[in-house]
């Protein structure tokens, strides 16, 4: 969970890459200088795009996928031959005033995209981007005190919740009808969870909305501005305040959760929080709730086991991050998590919802932030660092 404290540490960690970032935005690191320092046999690098800046976020829509620099701007990219992306637009950061973003989950139906800064600013503000014409982006319309550190998008973008404002915290609910003039609600969301902190939602299927908070919500959003909790975790419930993903629009025997920690290196030095990600058997959940059946928490390596022990990163180590299920994912399957300075680790959960660690990817840059799969081999993932970058990695190990 990205409580206040993890915001400030995380904030620092982003002012320290500045320094770094100088020469960057001048002179954009070479892909080459990064080296892939560590992966199983079943992940191979086929190439890379070079960003300046602190890359926070991608999103997918169709054959395009779209990139923000914390510094630099948001970027979009024709990736209908995934291994060969190529660059159609960029929207700079004299328009967009990022130097001050973390929104790490921007969220796009294809045809607007909404982008945030909302951190240390006089005034939060959203971004409503025209993306319709991915080589012709086009700020729509700006909405004061909407930014956002994360957004979701519900019934394809005609609303929109967003979580973690940088102000107060509480839950934003935008009409978006008329992207051209976004309005915000002046009932927050959250006011249905008795304003408990959430840093993230997932629209599961429309109507439907979980929330990444402790304890995890469902929500009944059938009317979006009238949001009605219908179930809750336990109280003592773990490993589920960063990030959910419910396969199959929620006919999915499992729901997967993670949390997040604050970036303090070496595993062993976290507590129960921020380095696992949790399977749940979602069996009569309306009455029964989740029941947690199986989890995965990130070690540090030793060196002599061909991983490398990490805290060679400094604090920029051990949490779970987004994780993102395999196309075929059905009652079990690959998930992909992006877990920082671990790099990506790809995961097989069993029909029982065991899982197990069957592939990592890592590179000598500070975090892998995000993975999001373009086909069933190949993956993008958001590499933030001294120079940000996109990985275009390839899976060639079995599939389910």
């Amino acid at each position: 969970m990205l409580d206040t404290g993890h915001r400030r540490v995380k904030r620092s960690l982003r002012r320290l890459s500045v320094v770094g970032l100088v020469l960057a935005l001048v002179l954009p690191t070479s892909a080459s200088s990064r080296e892939v320092i560590s992966s199983s046999k079943n992940f191979e690098q086929i190439g890379s795009i070079t960003i300046p800046g602190v890359v926070v976020s991608g999103a997918l829509a169709g054959d395009t996928f779209f990139a923000s620099s914390w510094q630099s701007g948001l970027y979009s990219y024709d990736v209908s031959d995934p291994t060969d992306p190529k660059l159609l637009d960029q929207v700079g950061d004299d328009q967009l005033l990022m130097q001050e973003l973390e929104n790490e989950e921007m969220v796009t139906n294809g045809k607007i995209l909404l982008l945030s800064r909302f951190f240390d600013t006089p005034t939060s503000v959203l971004y409503v981007i025209d993306v319709s014409d991915p080589k012709n982006m086009k700020i729509e319309a700006t909405l004061d005190g909407a930014g956002a550190h994360t957004y979701t998008c519900l019934y394809d973008c005609k609303w929109a919740y967003g979580t973690v404002n940088g102000l107060d915290n509480r839950g934003i609910i935008l009409d978006l009808h008329d992207p051209s003039n976004p309005k915000l609600l002046d009932k927050p969301w959250t006011d249905a969870i008795n304003g408990t902190y959430v840093h993230d939602v997932t629209e599961v299927r429309p109507g439907l909305v979980l929330t990444s908070s402790s304890p995890m919500f469902a929500l009944d959003t059938t009317d979006p501005t009238k949001p009605r909790a219908i179930m809750k975790t336990d109280a003592g419930s773990t490993n589920i305040s960063h990030n959910n993903i419910w396969p199959r629009s929620g006919k999915d025997r499992f729901l997967i959760t993670a949390s997040e920690a604050v970036n303090n290196g070496r595993c062993e030095t976290y507590g129960d929080e921020g380095k696992t990600l949790q399977v749940w058997r979602t069996d009569g959940w309306r009455t029964k709730g989740f029941k947690p059946v199986g989890s995965y928490t990130l070690v540090n390596g030793t060196g002599s086991d061909g991983q490398p022990p990490l805290d060679v990163f400094g604090i920029q180590g051990c949490s779970a991050h987004w994780a993102r299920e395999h196309p075929s994912f059905h009652n079990g399957g690959l998930v992909a998590m992006a877990a920082y300075s671990h790099g990506v680790r790809l995961l097989d959960i069993s029909p029982k919802g065991t899982p197990r660690e069957v592939g990592y990817f890592l590179k000598d840059i500070q975090a892998a932030i995000d993975v999001t799969w373009l086909t069933d081999r190949i993956m993008y993932v958001v590499e933030d660092g001294s120079g940000g970058a996109i990985d275009i990695v390839k899976y060639t190990g079995p599939l389910p």
